[in-house]
C-alpha cells in the first residue's frame, strides 16, 4: 500500500511541476521577446509570433525533462561511485 501512496505522490509532484514549467517556459519566452522587441523586432508578424511559440514549446519540454535528466546524472554518479 505504501508503493501506491508514493507512485500517487511522485505523479502529483510531476504535474506540479509540470505546470511549475509552462509558467517558467511563458516568462522566458515573454522575457526574449520584450528583448527582440527593443532590438527592432516587430511582435505583430507571424515569424515573431512563430519563434515565441516554437520557443516556448522547447523551453517547456527541457524544463519537463528536467527531472528524469537529473535522476540519470545523479544515479550515474553514484554508480560510478560504488564501482570505483
Amino acid at each position: 500500500m505504501d508503493d501506491d501512496v508514493a507512485a500517487w505522490k511522485l505523479v502529483a509532484v510531476y504535474l506540479v511541476w509540470l505546470l511549475a514549467a509552462a509558467a517558467m517556459a511563458l516568462v522566458a519566452v515573454l522575457l526574449l521577446g520584450t528583448i527582440a522587441s527593443l532590438f527592432g523586432a516587430d511582435s505583430q508578424s507571424d515569424v515573431y509570433r512563430r519563434m515565441t511559440e516554437i520557443g516556448a514549446v522547447v523551453v517547456f519540454i527541457i524544463l519537463a525533462a528536467t527531472p528524469f535528466l537529473v535522476r540519470r546524472k545523479m544515479s550515474g554518479e553514484s554508480e560510478e561511485t560504488r564501482d570505483g
